[in-house]
């Protein structure tokens, strides 16, 4: 077996990369008892975008982080504009974060949950209590606090 190029090295670091995110990402959904086969199509799709994502990342890493680069127009005056590959990894992130708001394992998605009822214990002492026992009139606790003051 002959030695392996430079480039064979990267893309099986890219798949074991790949592969480790597929892993987190299913033990995620299935830690949090939201994954069906439902979403393997949206997994694979996230998989894609972030395997080009890295590509875009790690080659916007090899050469620096540059910020911007030197554009030279027709008529030879030179301008500097944003470097291309800082602009890619910008567009790839933002379909990152798309994919994984669509799987549900954003924050934003943690506030659409809708939290029904409320706790039974009672915070002081720590008993648990009926909610039928003492029924909460919000509107006549202000009107009280309105009286006293006035």
């Amino acid at each position: 077996m002959g030695r392996k190029t430079k480039r064979q090295v990267e893309t099986e670091q890219l798949a074991e990369k790949v592969e480790a995110e597929r892993k987190r990402l299913l033990f995620l959904l299935r830690d949090a008892d939201v994954y069906s086969q439902i979403l393997d199509p949206l997994i694979d799709s996230y998989l894609d975008t972030f395997e080009v994502y890295e590509i875009m990342y790690k080659r916007w890493k090899d050469k620096g982080f540059p910020e911007t680069q030197v554009y030279e127009n027709k008529n030879g005056a030179k301008n500097a504009v944003k470097h291309p590959l800082s602009v890619q990894v910008d567009i790839w992130s933002e379909k990152k974060l798309r994919a994984l708001d669509k799987l549900g394992m954003t924050n934003k998605a943690l506030m659409q949950r809708v939290v029904t009822g409320g706790s039974t214990i009672d915070t002081n002492t720590g008993n648990a209590e009926s909610s039928a026992s003492k029924p909460i009139d919000e509107l006549q606790k202000r009107r009280e606090r309105w009286r006293k003051k006035a």
